[in-house]
């Protein structure tokens, strides 16, 4: 048996890139007076996701190779698409 995970949050709060079941990578945001929104990427683009990361954090990457299983990760779904990521 798992323990449930329970999360508060609050305008504005968000969480950071991670993988959820069926290997997909997802985020969330809470926009002002609006209901949270999730954000995903299809396991199909993992790679290039990650590889997006590294160009836009690379000094973050060489001290903190494992930076992805970290959950502190953020990058905008906007600058995933810049880089031909599709977001959904």
């Amino acid at each position: 048996i798992t323990d449930p995970m329970l999360y508060f949050g609050m305008i504005f709060t968000s969480f950071c890139w991670h993988v959820e079941d069926h290997f997909l990578y997802s985020i969330n945001y809470h926009h002002g007076g609006a209901p949270k929104v999730w954000y995903g990427v299809g396991s199909d683009h993992a790679e290039a996701l990650e590889e997006a990361m590294r160009r836009e954090l690379p000094e973050l990457f060489d001290k903190h190779p494992d930076l992805l299983h970290q959950l502190v990760t953020m990058i905008t779904p906007a600058d995933l698409k810049r880089h031909g990521i599709p977001v959904f």
